[in-house]
């Protein structure tokens, strides 16, 4: 079981068209997506979750930044 596990592991990188859709590679991408979505912003008001609010939030930081 370990090594199967492990030649999976290896493979997830390596995915080509055509490969199976297995429960496996799903985890991968659900995994991705979590590990890379924004859910909150610390604002200068407090914690902002709204999208609007956090681009709002991004846009005036960086417009202060480079103003």
């Amino acid at each position: 079981m370990k090594e199967t596990k492990a030649r999976q592991r290896s493979r997830d990188r390596n995915v080509l068209e055509g490969d199976r859709n297995t429960a496996y590679f799903h985890a991968i991408a659900n995994q991705r997506r979590r590990k890379k979505l924004i859910s909150v912003l610390d604002g200068p008001d407090g914690p902002v979750t709204e999208i609007k609010d956090m681009l709002k939030v991004a846009i005036d930081y960086y417009k202060n930044l480079f103003a």
